[in-house]
């Protein structure tokens, strides 16, 4: 017995228009449907002190804290200026 298919929903982020199950991302690789959700994948660096072992594949939770947070731009360059944005619990 095999169990339900996964739900695949549809990304116009893109000409695309794949069709991307739970979990996984599109052809493109920049959105992935995160719980029934296409969501943005970025990559994110993250400086920690101290001693840290991490392997790829690892889950590993963050709290930021906002004086501590910086984007920069296309070219490398830090914004200033930007909103933070998180999901309420």
């Amino acid at each position: 017995m095999t169990g339900p298919k996964p739900v695949k929903i549809r990304c116009d982020a893109c000409p695309v228009m794949c069709y991307v199950a739970e979990g996984m991302t599109g052809a493109c690789d920049r959105y992935a449907n995160e719980g029934g959700r296409i969501v943005r994948c970025d990559p994110l660096t993250v400086r920690a002190g101290g001693e840290f072992t991490v392997k790829h594949g690892d889950t590993v939770y963050l709290t930021p804290q906002a004086e501590h947070i910086h984007k920069f731009d296309d070219k490398g360059l830090r914004v200033e200026q930007f909103i933070l944005m998180t999901e309420p619990k």
